[in-house]
């Protein structure tokens, strides 16, 4: 028989408390005393009974909070293996997603500063007086396959007239003429 009156009030607040406290699990590594393997083996447990799919988002945070109470290199190994087995299920998160995609586009902005750095070089080694040419020019190329193919170029050409024109060459199909 379903609750009535004040006993459904009653259940009605322990379902609440309870989702309350289930999203609240994450947090358990913050808390006082949080710092133990146990604590984050209690959470994930919570948030994994057997036989049923994890909650996939409340994982992510178990593990990002965890990571900001672990600092040993031997817990930070714990905490990686201890997670290993929800990779799956963790990469498919929009919260992993984010990471990913902010981490890609880190990595290409750091490529791009790289060859960039890599084609001034080159000039300022072969052909100084181009210099100040090609660091016009390459602030403007966002394509990693353009710098390398440049940079093949500067390091190949045989005279500075050659450089220079292979330098407005590029400069023109960045800007799309």
């Amino acid at each position: 028989m379903p609750y009535q009156g004040e006993s459904a009030a009653i259940a009605e607040t322990l379902d609440r408390s309870m989702s309350l406290c289930y999203t609240l699990l994450p947090l358990l590594p913050l808390a006082h005393n949080g710092k133990r393997h146990e604590v984050v083996d209690a959470a994930i447990a919570s948030l994994s009974p057997p036989g049923e799919v994890p909650d996939a988002e409340l994982l992510v945070f178990i593990f990002e909070f965890a990571s900001l109470v672990f600092h040993e290199a031997s817990d930070r190994e714990w905490l990686k293996r201890r997670f290993s087995v929800f990779n799956d299920i963790l990469r498919e998160t929009w919260v992993f997603q984010e990471i990913m995609q902010e981490g890609e586009e880190k990595g290409l902005k750091k490529g791009l500063e790289g060859l960039r750095q890599t084609l001034l070089d080159v000039v300022q080694a072969r052909f100084p007086e181009l210099s100040f040419l090609a660091r016009g020019q390459v602030a403007f190329i966002e394509d990693l396959e353009v710098l390398r193919g440049l940079i093949v170029k500067m390091s190949t050409a045989q005279t500075m007239e050659q450089a220079q024109q292979r330098l407005l060459e590029v400069g023109r199909d960045a800007i799309g003429h």
